[in-house]
């Protein structure tokens, strides 16, 4: 737990030291920072389709949660977007990304070493609701795969 407060402490000392020194933004993504459709490596889905999605996938409350995967959840809620950072040296592949157990999002691949960015506007529960049209605040991110559920670190306000 403290190492886990540790970490992301320092990720926000250096996504704000980051922010203060950053050039302005290309109109094309960085390859380690992927935007929601670029992430999934195709064309956006449609509203529809994030929703069907969600419909069909429950979320798996069964499956135990860890929390050994080096990855953190960094909120900005004024831009609508979580950025998810991979500090491991794996790449988690088709995994669905869960906000506070009911809103899902698809990603084909969080690179090792990379981040990737989501907008809120494209998260559904099983009801076809929007993360973003409900007004509630991000308290958990999981990334689930085939064979594990992780808790990443946070989630943190940038």
């Amino acid at each position: 737990m403290i190492k886990q407060g540790l970490a992301v402490a320092i990720l926000l000392m250096l996504a704000g030291c980051a922010a203060e020194s950053s050039p302005p933004k290309a109109a094309t993504p960085a390859p380690s920072q992927s935007s929601d459709a670029i992430a999934q490596g195709q064309s956006s889905p449609s509203p529809a389709e994030l929703a069907a999605y969600a419909g069909a996938h429950p979320y798996p409350s069964s499956m135990p949660s860890r929390d050994d995967l080096k990855a953190a959840a960094i909120v900005n809620a004024e831009q609508g977007i979580i950025k998810i950072y991979n500090f491991s040296t794996q790449a988690v592949r088709e995994a669905d990304v869960w906000v506070n157990q009911g809103f899902v999002r698809h990603v084909n691949a969080i690179p090792p070493g990379s981040s990737i960015t989501l907008q809120m506007s494209n998260l559904y529960n099983g009801v076809g609701q929007q993360f973003s049209a409900r007004g509630e605040h991000v308290n958990l991110v999981q990334v689930q795969t085939d064979h594990d559920m992780q808790t990443l670190w946070g989630p943190a306000p940038q």
